[in-house]
């Protein structure tokens, strides 16, 4: 099912690694419980050079005690690697 809802991280692309706080994601799991609805996490980073905001695919979150560390992991590479998809 299609998520009803997109929650959108984003970061500057200052040439430095961007780290996540995992606990941002337990957003997924409440919106879940009251609505039965899927949360996407849409990683963006900002292409400062070429004046861009690029996207990259969604992320879902199933279960936030078993899958956090390792969606947030997903995100983190996700924020600091150039996407295909680009929004202006």
């Amino acid at each position: 099912a299609m998520a009803d809802l997109t929650v959108i991280g984003i970061t500057g692309s200052y040439g430095k690694t961007s780290e996540i706080y995992e606990g941002f994601l337990y957003m997924g799991e409440l919106y879940h419980k009251k609505t039965g609805k899927t949360l996407q996490f849409i990683p963006l980073t900002i292409d400062d050079e070429n004046r861009q905001i690029l996207s990259g695919s969604p992320v879902v979150l199933h279960d936030y005690r078993q899958e956090a560390q390792a969606t947030a992991e997903i995100i983190k590479q996700a924020i600091n690697v150039p996407y295909k998809a680009v929004v202006r």
